[in-house]
């Protein structure tokens, strides 16, 4: 039989012959349906074509090969085709113990009814799917990694290569030595930033994330099969995911800012109602920490601004979680919107550990790690930062840091009023 496009393939085995026409006759037009009458028969159908068929489907009692046994020889052969086994009342058994072995993914009571083994259907070949597609993303990120590092090696080569360049020229260019110099030192820069170039495949890294994310919750649909300690461990698998997601779209947003791709949607906004309403949002999260979370913000109609929203939210939302996420309990954050002449300038004030004359330097920057560390262990990418920043000065904005190590710091924002 001729495989229908866009239909998945499944494989049914029964040594009588008329349950093989009913089973064909009832699902034929759902999926493109192959059958055959014994173990044997089903081995040679697989042998041609098992890279089109997603599940098979076999009675346990059969003369010469049980369900069970095909499936042993199909798990060694083909282990990602989904495997469901009919049995009778009397045989439940054994199939629960060819289950716990993970020899098969479902087993169906017969007589089966239509509509309890499409659902099972759908599920296999789900899980089929996601199955194959989730090894096809693996292979994909090996590759990507692979290319990475190929790239990396051959960037250390070229900055080599160059490097040797520079040095050879710099006894013939004295007149050009501070230019000379200070190109050394951006192709130093260059080298010590190739770690880096994972944001070249973000991209990609991201859809196998998700996946991985779907199989897990795939998986949780069956959790009462699963161990508390295989629970524990999908919990942590799943909060390291989203940690790694949340450092891709970081990564993402800093090289759409660098790369000037402003898709800023300027309107007239009330900038004090909007920082209360951002301010609000983080009350519960400051009070899991035993932190007070302040207001002192004019919300007057002179608060309005030329402004993204979105700009707005994410802005404060990175200076508001940084401020938590660096205060100790029983402390008090501050924020705050004053009017100054022309301008609105707004502040995030901590009760934290401040920040040294040498973080102040490079609070800005990407990828800093300042001396200050998260008081909750929370995880930190250094990219916050000079994402505020980028966005602020898309606004035609300003924002600086003032700080006495020791004795907290404020984050200020100053834009111009409408």
């Amino acid at each position: 039989m001729t495989e229908t496009p866009n239909k998945a393939t499944v494989l049914y085995v029964d040594d009588e012959q008329q349950n093989l026409v009913s089973f064909k006759a009832s699902f034929r037009k759902l999926f493109t349906v192959l059958t055959a009458n014994s173990g044997e028969e089903a081995l040679s159908i697989l042998k041609k074509k098992h890279d089109r068929i997603s599940v098979v489907i076999s009675d346990q009692r059969m003369p010469h090969m049980t369900g069970v046994e095909l499936f042993e020889k199909i798990r060694t052969l083909y282990p990602d085709i989904t495997r469901i086994v009919l049995t009778g009342y009397s045989d439940i058994q054994d199939i629960i113990n060819a289950i716990s072995k993970g020899e098969v993914y479902r087993y169906i009571t017969k007589p089966w009814n239509r509509d309890e083994l499409k659902v099972t259907i759908d599920n296999a070949v789900e899980a089929h799917q996601l199955r194959t597609e989730n090894k096809k993303l693996f292979a994909d990120l090996k590759e990507a990694y692979s290319q990475l590092e190929d790239e990396a090696k051959h960037l250390e080569v070229k900055v080599a290569e160059r490097t040797k360049e520079l040095e050879q020229q710099k006894s013939a260019l004295q007149a050009n030595k501070q230019k000379l110099k200070k190109r050394n030192e951006e192709l130093i820069a260059l080298d010590s930033e190739k770690n880096h170039l994972v944001g070249i495949v973000a991209h990609d890294l991201k859809s196998p994330l998700n996946q991985i994310l779907g199989l897990l919750e795939l998986m949780s649909l069956d959790d009462e099969n699963l161990t508390e300690e295989q629970q524990e461990y999908m919990g942590l698998i799943r909060e390291s995911i989203h940690r790694q997601q949340d450092m891709i779209t970081q990564i993402l947003d800093v090289s759409a800012l660098e790369a000037k791709k402003s898709n800023a949607k300027i309107k007239r906004v009330n900038l004090g109602k909007l920082l209360i309403d951002i301010t609000d949002r983080f009350t519960l999260t400051a009070e899991k920490k035993s932190i007070a979370l302040a207001q002192d913000i004019d919300s007057s109609d002179e608060t309005e601004a030329m402004i993204d929203e979105n700009y707005i939210v994410q802005i404060f939302q990175n200076l508001i979680s940084n401020a938590i996420k660096f205060s100790p309990e029983n402390t008090t954050i501050t924020v705050s919107l004053k009017q100054e002449g022309e301008h609105l300038t707004a502040s995030v004030k901590d009760q934290g550990p401040g920040l040294t004359e040498e973080d102040l330097d490079k609070v800005f920057g990407k990828f800093q790690k300042l001396s200050a560390r998260p008081t909750g262990g929370e995880h930190s990418t250094g990219l916050g930062l000079s994402i505020v920043k980028k966005l602020v000065e898309n606004l035609d904005g300003k924002v600086w840091c003032e700080s006495v190590y020791g004795n907290g710091a404020s984050f200020m924002v100053q834009l111009p009023k409408a």
